[in-house]
């Protein structure tokens, strides 16, 4: 499910899956099994990814209507 918003951004902005990958200091190989799905997106790459491509995310608890902060999300690992 992540990669396939990595793959989206990725596109969006132009860049190659090796360009992407030098710039999170990862292997093109691992980036293409993040966006194909074979392997799950860790938050410190999505969040590393997101901020390289200049995206926002918003996670929100349904059921409690409020925005999830990455300081929540890294006490939850």
């Amino acid at each position: 499910m992540w990669g396939d918003y990595i793959k989206y951004m990725r596109i969006e902005r132009c860049l190659t899956q090796r360009e992407l990958a030098h710039k999170l200091f990862i292997a093109p190989s691992t980036l293409s099994h993040y966006e194909v799905g074979t392997r799950m997106v860790p938050y410190s790459v999505l969040d590393k990814a997101m901020k390289i491509m200049n995206y926002k995310i918003t996670i929100v608890d349904c059921k409690k209507n409020k925005e999830i902060t990455k300081m929540e999300i890294e006490r939850i690992k």
